[in-house]
Order: C-alpha cells, then sequence, then structure tokens
C-alpha cells in the first residue's frame, strides 16, 4: 500500500474565490493542514482552520487574501505559530491586516505568524506575535530565493514566480516517493537483513562499491536494481493568475511537468482571449495545452469568470485539447461557524 500524506480538496463554490486545502495525515505529531491561497474560504471547518500549519500566498488580490480573516479569528486562542509565504511585500500588507484591529483582550493570546516575502533574489523571513498585539514586525533572516521553500521527509513545496501584471506565485507540492525493500527477491537471493538495506535504500554507496554475503561479492548498484521498489510520490500542483506568453508557458510547463493533479485557472474562453490578456489570466484552451505538454495525468478548472452563465462552456473547450480536464468537487454548502 503506497503511503499518502497529501490530500487535497477545493475551497469555494462554483463560482467562488478558489483556494485548495490539503489534509496532512500519516506524519508524527499534531495534525497539520496546508491551504494555498485565500480566498473566500467558508467552506472550510472550524477544525479545518485550526489544523492549519502554512498558508501559501499567489498574491495578494482581495480574492486570494480576503480569507485570512477568518484564518485569524478561528486560531486567536491556540498555540502555536502558522506560516505565511507569497510575493513581498506580503509581509507589510499582514502586518496592516493585523494592526487594523483593537487586541486589548486578547493580551495572553500565543499566536504567532511567520511570514515570508519571496522576491526574485531573495526570502525574507519576518514574525508577528499576537501577544504583542501584532505590533512589531521582527526580522528572523534574510536567505537566497531557493527551491524547494518546504523539505521534509514527507513532502517538499517548490514555487515559481509568474505575471499578472504584479509577480503571481505558483506552487507544487511533492510527495516523497516510498523507497521499499523487495522481501521476496531478498529471499530468493538467500541475502540477510541487516543495517546494510538501509544504506542500499539511501542509496549512500559508491558507483563500484561491493558487498560479501556467504564468500560472494555482490556490486551494490546491481542489488539496488533487484531490491528497491519505488513507489511515486503525488505531485500536486496549483496556477493561478498569470497571462499567457510563449516564455511563460514554458516555465509553466517544466514547472507542472508530470503533476498527478494540476488546479490552474481556466477564466476566459479563448474567444475572449482580449480579455485574458487585458487582465492578466488564462483562456480554457491555453490551460488545456499547458496540462497536455506537461504530462499532467488530470487537470481540475478553477478561478472560473462568472461572465459566463454556463461554465461547462469552459469546461467542453478544455476538453476538446485534455480529455482529462474536469471541475474539482466544488463544496455546495457552508461549513464555518462562529468561534469566539
Amino acid at each position: 500500500m503506497i503511503m499518502r500524506y497529501l490530500y487535497p480538496k477545493i475551497v469555494g463554490f462554483l463560482h467562488d474565490d478558489h483556494s485548495v486545502y490539503f489534509d496532512v495525515k500519516n506524519i508524527p505529531g499534531r495534525n497539520q493542514s496546508i491551504l494555498i491561497d485565500c480566498g473566500n474560504n467558508n467552506t472550510l471547518s472550524v477544525k479545518d482552520f485550526i489544523k492549519l500549519s502554512a498558508i501559501f500566498i499567489s498574491h495578494a488580490h482581495i480574492d486570494h487574501f480576503i480569507g485570512f480573516d477568518n484564518v485569524l479569528r478561528m486560531n486567536l486562542r491556540e498555540n502555536k505559530k502558522i506560516l505565511v509565504i507569497g510575493p513581498a511585500p506580503l509581509s507589510a500588507m499582514l502586518h496592516h491586516k493585523l494592526r487594523g484591529y483593537s487586541w486589548n483582550l486578547i493580551y495572553d493570546s500565543q499566536l504567532e505568524f511567520e511570514v515570508w516575502d519571496i522576491s526574485r533574489f531573495f526570502i525574507k523571513k519576518y514574525l508577528f506575535k499576537c501577544h504583542e498585539k501584532f505590533s512589531k514586525k521582527h526580522l528572523i533572516e534574510k536567505i537566497p530565493a531557493k527551491n524547494p521553500l518546504i523539505d521534509n521527509q514527507y513532502y517538499s513545496c517548490s514555487y515559481t514566480i509568474l505575471k499578472h501584471d504584479i509577480p503571481s506565485i505558483a506552487y507544487s507540492l511533492k510527495e516523497k516517493d516510498n523507497i521499499k525493500i523487495d522481501k521476496l527477491n531478498l529471499s530468493r537471493l538467500n541475502l540477510p537483513e541487516g543495517q546494510w538495506l538501509k544504506k542500499l535504500k539511501n542509496k549512500s554507496f559508491a558507483k563500484d562499491e561491493e558487498i560479501t554475503f556467504n564468500s560472494t561479492h555482490y556490486l551494490m548498484q546491481d542489488l539496488y536494481g533487484k531490491l528497491i521498489k519505488i513507489e511515486k510520490g503525488l505531485k500536486i500542483s496549483y496556477v493561478t493568475d498569470t497571462v499567457f506568453t510563449s516564455a511563460l508557458k514554458k516555465k509553466i510547463t517544466d514547472f507542472v511537468k508530470d503533476s498527478d493533479e494540476l488546479y490552474c485557472e481556466s477564466t476566459f474562453l479563448n474567444k475572449d482571449i482580449r480579455l485574458a490578456k487585458e487582465y492578466f489570466h488564462l483562456t480554457a484552451r491555453q490551460t488545456a495545452l499547458i496540462a497536455k505538454e506537461a504530462n499532467v495525468k488530470k487537470l481540475y478548472l478553477i478561478h472560473l469568470s462568472s461572465r459566463y452563465s454556463n461554465p461547462c462552456k469552459l469546461l467542453e473547450e478544455a476538453k476538446t485539447i485534455f480529455p482529462r480536464a474536469c471541475f474539482p468537487n466544488f463544496p455546495n454548502k457552508l461549513a464555518i461557524r462562529k468561534k469566539i
């Protein structure tokens, strides 16, 4: 059985501000979750909000950032730190949001936000503390911009910067591959279990390194091919709010290549390509072309313009180029409840 860590679901109704929520499972410790973008997220439950450990913002337009207040309110009494990542100057915008309220009765809250500003060459990290009434902006460090943004033993998260007149960031989450020993082949070769198998799994051996059992010499590289089974982890990518140019098409295609799931904006029909260019968005046809060339397994159309009374036209246009295009399973009711 393949070990899964990331369980995504769409946030928002059909014509709503769309985000993607990732339940993170099968890792030690407290439950975690990740939210990509922060639009109208009233379809999330209080439990969903409280589990949040990280938020990735594509850009700070209102339809991608207005839901942050729900995150703030639902977590005010939680003793935790939430990581917020997005394009610079996100920390300044977030600071204005946090300072826009009176905090005289929340003096004992231990809630903190660690905010990463991504620019072309650098990432600046800041800390905001609720018990300080979010008055101070603490600089943690400044590091060179790099991928992946997050890399642990369970999954990684990478990004690329697109163009929505302002920078807009696409994200890709990739589960780590499951590397296992083929016990059946191990038995057939009459080889013992032991610490050497850990070395084999980690591929931490020299190209010509040998190991000896019962006076027989085995090349580790050969044993790797016979005994190691690799189960590929899921790759889930999110692209929204970008103009379509030949250079950006290649950039996006390379970034989302071989994704198992691609959540991608399909804002306009191709007959309205003039509007797509004017407002820095993709058409359903352009999205499908990217999915096809990137060898994506499944394409989910999101960020649909409400100008179309029948959004199925967007899906039909995408399907003519990429038949595995579909709508995600949009929620059909509100889930959020007031939490004091």
